[in-house]
């Protein structure tokens, strides 16, 4: 778990520091090492899925910003 913990929070300071407008495009990498957490048996923290889910709103949202109207 410890290699785990720590490429998850290197990557949660990685979202923290990139723009909010481009932070959804972390999501995939997050919704990865979820899975990889979930699949060993870890509980996900709930900061961790609330920031999945802010993400995956985001990438949501983003996908219908781009559409043309």
């Amino acid at each position: 778990m410890d290699r785990l913990s720590d490429e998850i929070s290197e990557l949660h300071t990685r979202i923290l520091e990139t723009a909010e407008d481009s932070r959804y495009l972390l999501q995939p990498s997050l919704a990865g090492l979820l899975n990889r957490m979930k699949a060993q048996g870890h509980e996900i923290p709930k900061d961790l899925r609330k920031l999945h889910d802010e993400l995956t709103d985001a990438a949501i949202e983003a996908q219908f910003d781009n559409m043309p109207v």
